[in-house]
């Protein structure tokens, strides 16, 4: 679990899987991740890169997609997550974004108990494409050091940006790379597999 952890995603390709060790993801869409595009990927435009959600091409009713990293809060002497976000389509759909928090992930993220910690949906009417900065408080698990963090989106139309995630960190080009990390197996509906998964070890 990271301490200290910051990412602004330089390294994405676009329309793929982000890889990174620091990072996994999940989609109830069966075709992700072949399709990157049905869950979280990477995307890039001039010069930016992050990493998005739009699944608007999904055959599910309703897709449920989870960016997440492993934070040790405990140890860290700040304990605050710092990132930003951006809406690039958004319709009456109902589509969610929030911000989780998990102490007993071990991979299914249908069986975990996920705490909201901050809703992220953005309102009706929002600007297209501006970022905004958020700076959520973790120190509510400051006795815990294995704490499963997700933006967790549920909906299908509106489609949100991610970039420059940091936690006890300053923003730089340089991801901080957790050496301890481990794979996570994942199961959802039945699929078990780290084909389902960017594993916590790439």
């Amino acid at each position: 679990a990271l301490d200290t952890f910051q990412d602004t995603f330089q390294t994405v390709t676009n329309y793929e899987v982000y890889k990174s060790e620091n990072w996994w993801f999940t989609s109830n869409d069966r075709k992700y991740p072949a399709t990157p595009n049905l869950g979280w990927h990477g995307r890039t435009y001039g010069t930016d890169a992050y990493i998005s959600i739009a699944p608007y091409q999904s055959t599910q009713t309703e897709v449920l997609a989870f960016a997440g990293t492993l934070l040790n809060v405990k140890a860290a002497a700040n304990k605050t997550l710092a990132f930003q976000l951006a809406i690039y389509y958004q319709t009456e759909d109902q589509s969610k974004l929030e911000l989780v928090a998990s102490t007993d992930f071990a991979g299914d993220v249908t069986t975990a108990t996920w705490e909201v910690v901050q809703d992220l949906t953005f309102p009706a009417a929002s600007t297209m494409n501006e970022w905004k900065d958020y700076s959520v408080d973790l120190s509510k698990y400051a006795d815990s050091d294995k704490v499963y963090v997700a933006w967790r989106y549920t909906g299908k139309s509106n489609t949100y940006r991610l970039d420059n995630v940091a936690f006890n960190a300053e923003i730089s080009d340089e991801p901080i790379v957790d050496q301890t990390s481990v794979s996570i197996p994942f199961v959802l509906d039945g699929t078990k597999g780290k084909e389902q998964i960017d594993t916590m070890d790439g």
